[in-house]
């Protein structure tokens, strides 16, 4: 697996948990969700994921208030 296949990969699992959590609250949660996502799920989202990485592919776990942001 490709560092972009990992990404899109993680992205998907945020979208799904983004739109479960919205549904069960009834409305949008929007970024909440994905912080939600994040701190709950992150660390074991990359720790069972990293050993599909192609080999020399690496990520950072980055959470919390002093974490770069990507945009």
């Amino acid at each position: 697996m490709t560092l972009h296949e990992y990404l899109e990969h993680e992205m998907e699992e945020i979208r799904r948990h983004k739109w479960i959590e919205s549904e069960k609250a009834g409305r949008d949660l929007g970024q909440a969700a994905v912080l939600d996502w994040i701190e709950r799920y992150a660390g074991l989202f990359h720790e069972r994921m990293r050993p599909h990485l192609h080999p020399g592919g690496k990520v950072a776990v980055c959470a919390g208030p002093d974490a770069p942001r990507l945009a």
